[in-house]
């Protein structure tokens, strides 16, 4: 994480009201903040964050926040804008969560070298439920799948999309393979 690195497992990361602004993470992930566990965001607003590969690895997902553990994520109401990484998720990458809730917020123009212009869904447990729902869209990029969502969840895993907004948000040609056409123009 550029800003937060939290690896405690167990524990809860809480951000409320908080601003996050050009933080960046070299060779890893989460260009604003990056926790193995639960995680709950509210009311906090994400600009110009990346994740970079200047070494060459292949670990540069969440362009502003990475969650990776079996926890809970809970992002609401909070603005992601202009957010980058050169792998998955523009703006978040929810990697092996139980449960996540992402409500009431507005991802603009996020851009993933991968896939998930906004956001990567990677909960891979079988009984993972995520919620998306009353959230805004809009010019979120992605360079293979999902221009604004991609939803890579396991098998058996639900996620529920209602009440949200998608506007003008692009997936280009998979850049491994020049044939393939990009796929999920939103999601």
């Amino acid at each position: 994480g550029g800003a937060i690195n939290h690896n405690f497992g167990d524990a809860l990361t809480e951000i409320i009201g908080s601003t996050f602004t050009d933080n960046v993470a070299d060779g890893s992930s989460g260009g604003a903040i990056h926790t193995d566990g639960d995680i709950a965001v509210s009311r906090s607003k994400f600009f110009g964050n990346s994740t970079i590969n200047a070494d060459g690895g292949d670990d540069e997902d969440g362009g502003a926040i990475h969650v990776s553990g079996e926890g809970h994520s809970s992002i609401s109401s909070s603005l992601f804008r202009e957010n980058s990484s050169d792998d998955s998720g523009g703006a978040l990458y929810l990697d092996g969560c139980e449960s996540a809730e992402i409500s009431g917020s507005t991802f603009t123009d996020n851009e993933a070298g991968d896939s998930g212009g906004a956001v990567n869904n990677r909960c891979q447990d079988e009984y993972s439920v995520i919620e998306v729902t009353r959230n805004v869209f809009v010019g979120n990029l992605a360079h293979s799948y999902g221009g604004a969502m991609d939803n890579d969840a396991g098998y058996g895993a639900t996620t529920n999309y209602r009440s949200n907004t998608f506007l003008r948000n692009t997936v280009l040609r998979d850049p491994l393979d020049g044939d393939r056409p990009g796929e999920g123009g939103a999601v």
